[in-house]
């Protein structure tokens, strides 16, 4: 059997949807790694603000919203709507 022969057009899209396969999957990972981040500082936030106003750690508050920011940051802005009314609302 002769081997084919790939031209540049065959050449060209195999480049092509190599590259938009992997900026596509590269984004879900994004998206993952960031609302990995960001559920667990909205939990906590959570659990933080059903708290009576004597009983709030501060600090837990403070590293919510750090955990979120940062899951907002790399989670390609998912939540921003969501970190920025809390951020509002203690402050």
């Amino acid at each position: 059997m002769a081997k084919k022969a790939n031209g540049p057009i065959v050449s060209a899209f195999k480049l092509g949807f190599g590259a938009g396969l992997g900026l596509l999957l590269a984004n879900v990972l994004f998206i993952l790694v960031g609302m990995a981040l960001f559920v667990p500082g909205l939990i906590m936030y959570s659990k933080e603000k059903k708290k009576a106003e004597g009983e709030k750690s501060t600090t837990k508050v403070v590293f919510a919203f750090i955990l979120m920011g940062v899951g907002c940051v790399i989670g390609l802005g998912l939540g921003a709507g969501i970190l920025f009314e809390n951020i509002a609302s203690e402050f």
